[in-house]
């Protein structure tokens, strides 16, 4: 809380002294537990300005002094927490998210943008750079698994959160519509594991679990 008020000012005071304590708040948050409440407590600090709220969180993120895996685990622990009212008009919880797996997907592009500018300095004629691809390389497979990991809890943070409404039938459309929209704007970044995110949905014996199976293969 003392940094986030030190910083209070403006975006590039948070941003300097979360860059001058990188290390050490890198070192406190190693859990994922740590690093959820630290999320929280951004979000208390700011609960009245929800551009601050994802300005910050995306700028620890770039800091590495949370994850995107705590920050869509702590964006599914909250939903889970509100009532039928607050899952229809709470929309800050959804806007994080989103803002989560496009940082998330912004850093993949940008190493595939960079090996293949280094694939086609290669193709030039430039036999040195073998070295930085296969390093790009290396560096955009895992990143990819990672991205991978992510979405797959995502999927699993609305099963989770879908199955506890299958009784409440506004609520449960209000989080279906977020999943679809999930689906339709990101369908080509874990097509290639459909069969992974099914299998989610399908551990349900529940029917409007199974319809929910079905919405998602519609979007394709």
């Amino acid at each position: 809380f003392c940094l986030l008020h030190a910083g209070r000012k403006t975006i590039t005071h948070i941003s300097t002294l979360l860059d001058r304590y990188r290390d050490l708040l890198q070192s406190r948050l190693s859990t994922g537990s740590q690093r959820e409440m630290v999320v929280g407590r951004v979000i208390r600090y700011w609960q009245n300005c929800d551009n601050l709220k994802i300005l910050i969180l995306g700028k620890m993120l770039d800091y590495e002094i949370i994850d995107a895996s705590a920050l869509i685990t702590w964006v599914f622990k909250s939903v889970a927490t509100l009532s039928e009212i607050e899952i229809q008009s709470e929309m800050i919880y959804w806007e994080i998210l989103f803002a989560t797996i496009q940082k998330l997907l912004s850093t993949s592009d940008l190493l595939k943008t960079e090996l293949r500018r280094q694939e086609q300095m290669g193709e030039d004629g430039n036999e040195n750079n073998s070295a930085t691809i296969n390093q790009l390389a290396v560096k955009l497979e895992s990143k990819m698994a990672y991205e991978k990991s992510r979405f797959l809890q995502v999927f699993q943070g609305f099963a989770d959160i879908l199955q506890q409404l299958t009784s409440k039938q506004e609520s449960f459309a209000s989080v279906l519509a977020r999943l679809l929209q999930v689906g339709r704007k990101y369908k080509k970044d874990f097509q290639s594991y459909m069969e992974e995110v099914e299998s989610i949905f399908e551990a349900s014996e529940d029917e409007k679990m199974t319809r929910v199976v079905e919405l998602i293969n519609a979007i394709y």
